[in-house]
């Protein structure tokens, strides 16, 4: 009886283990492209665990279980880990004022705590799009002294601490410092010396020479059909930096879930589900994400980082974890797979068909002037514009980033990107706008047509515009009859006019500008960042 009881277990667990090769391989299929690793877990076990796809596309080394990956935003997570240890000891406090030990940072008239940088209710700027808007490029050096100078030149905050919520990466360099000050050996050999080792982890590190690190894999991300490296080598210590193989984010998720008796309260702390002093209930605090999945809650954090995407994930009623790493921008299907994941474990139906891309196949087969009526100019408000055309016989878009990508039709007025769909929606004929799906959001992209704009005068909008923060000057000129900005370094930059005195801007760190005219003149403009949370930055025109 208890040979056959271990038969069955076994092929139990072949089944098991078939079915979540097969969820991973739906996902992540190309074996001579960027690739993932991934595994499933709880507190004692791990179900599942696979590397599949590429380290490096030159030298076709594949990606393996000891294979490097920088984990991105999931390393505030271990930054709030590292303070929880510090106010164990005494040497820091969550209530304590950051300028308590960063005497340098401005005082804004309000008292910005370190609960408000680990929560994202500081109201500080994000230093990320800040750095590329000052002028720093993808492939530009960046060292942790000119991350925090630039933080330290901000004038105003976006808001009041603790008043909202809002994504900053600069609270998470600002934490780093004051690890940095307050403990004998610095930021780094501390994550190493305490944190890494209270979770056993052997392969974590932290890029401190700005050089790639050995085993690590290569990024890359696709601006189109093209795959391309992304490379940058920023010291982003606290908000990002730190990498680690498959087998360390396995031990570290096993270590939250079930963490050692001398560090339970610490954790417990970091993710309990408690509201804080102004009784505003956020749904992130300490470097998690607390939230709920179909009644279920769920604690999770993401991370991408130039090429680099990372997800970590658990449910602490099941102790149910699923982890994936990856080379490349797969953040939407990274999602989506941990998603279908924890439905077959939690018997749950799947909301999700996952994306294979052998479901070309699958499409609607059109001919290029059947086509054709889904061709157009469309703007997304506070967004930017999308391009829909045909090349090759086949439907592709521009997103406003610039990037190009493949429509499949599945017929209905409904295409297929990547893992998400997007739906054409007409009237009397004539094409009206798009539905952009992107997970629970619907966004609406209406179509374009500058020439119905009444706008004002290109001419008077020409000159230099300088912003005192980031020591800053950008240009508008007119080229080939067209306004467009201009940077030294980022050289020229389309932008495209939605309305009388607004601009949209097709890159992921400038969304929009706005001219201000003042008693008849063009006093500056007002730039918006959406997709990085820096508020509004004004530039007077010199």
């Amino acid at each position: 009886m208890r040979n056959a009881l271990i038969i069955f277990l076994n092929l139990l667990s072949l089944i098991i283990t078939a079915q979540y090769d097969s969820i991973f391989n739906s996902y992540f299929n190309n074996p001579n492209a960027p690739g993932a690793v991934a595994a499933v877990g709880n507190a004692d076990s791990v179900f599942f665990q696979k590397a599949y796809g590429l380290a490096n596309l030159d030298s076709s080394e594949k990606i393996t279980q000891n294979t490097l990956f920088e984990i991105a935003s999931n390393s505030k997570q271990f930054t709030c880990f590292g303070l929880m240890l510090l106010e164990q000891e005494g040497k820091i406090y969550w209530e304590d004022d950051i300028r308590k030990y960063i005497p340098e940072m401005p005082f804004y008239g309000d008292t910005i705590r370190l609960k408000h940088c680990a929560h994202h209710t500081s109201g500080i700027k994000d230093y990320v799009a800040l750095m590329h808007l000052a002028g720093w490029r993808q492939d530009s050096i960046v060292t942790f002294g000119e991350t925090l100078n630039l933080i330290f030149n901000l004038s105003e905050p976006n808001f009041k601490p603790g008043e909202k919520y809002e994504y900053s990466n600069s609270g998470y360099a600002l934490l780093a410092e004051i690890i940095n000050r307050v403990t004998d050996e610095g930021f780094v050999a501390f994550m190493e010396n305490k944190v890494f080792k209270a979770a056993k982890l052997e392969s974590a590190t932290i890029r401190t020479e700005l050089k790639p690190i050995k085993n690590e894999a290569t990024p890359y991300y696709f601006p189109s059909t093209a795959v391309k490296e992304s490379r940058n080598l920023s010291q982003a210590y606290g908000a990002s930096a730190i990498l680690m193989n498959i087998n360390d984010a396995i031990k570290w998720m096993q270590f939250v879930i079930n963490p050692p008796e001398e560090y339970k309260a610490l954790i417990q702390k970091m993710t309990s589900r408690e509201e804080f002093n102004d009784k505003k209930h956020f749904h992130y605090k300490y470097g998690f994400y607390l939230k709920t999945y179909r009644d279920l809650d769920v604690v999770a954090h993401a991370g991408q980082w130039y090429g680099f995407t990372s997800v970590f994930r658990y449910f602490p009623k099941d102790s149910l974890f699923t982890i994936v790493m990856n080379n490349g921008n797969y953040e939407d299907r990274m999602w989506e797979w941990t998603e279908v994941v924890s439905d077959f474990y939690l018997g749950l139906e799947s909301r999700n068909s996952g994306w294979n891309k052998s479901d070309k196949h699958k499409t609607v087969e059109r001919t290029p002037d059947e086509m054709k009526k889904f061709e157009g100019e469309f703007i997304i408000k506070r967004a930017g514009h999308v391009k829909i055309f045909i090349k090759n016989n086949q439907l592709f878009g521009i997103d406003p980033f610039g990037d190009e990508y493949p429509l499949y039709h599945l017929g209905n007025n409904v295409f297929k990107w990547d893992s998400e769909e997007i739906t054409a929606k007409f009237k009397k004929g004539a094409l009206k706008y798009y539905f952009v799906k992107v997970g629970p959001l619907k966004i609406k992209a209406r179509p374009y047509d500058d020439s119905k704009i009444k706008g004002l005068n290109h001419l008077d909008l020409k000159g230099s515009y300088y912003n005192k923060d980031l020591n800053v000057t950008y240009q508008v000129k007119i080229e080939d009859c067209k306004l467009v900005l201009h940077h030294k370094s980022h050289g020229t930059i389309p932008i495209k006019q939605r309305n009388k005195s607004t601009f949209n801007v097709g890159k992921w760190w400038m969304y929009e500008i706005h001219f201000i005219k003042e008693k008849g003149k063009i006093t500056g403009f007002k730039m918006t960042g959406i997709a990085r949370n820096y508020g509004e930055l004004t530039f007077n025109k010199l």
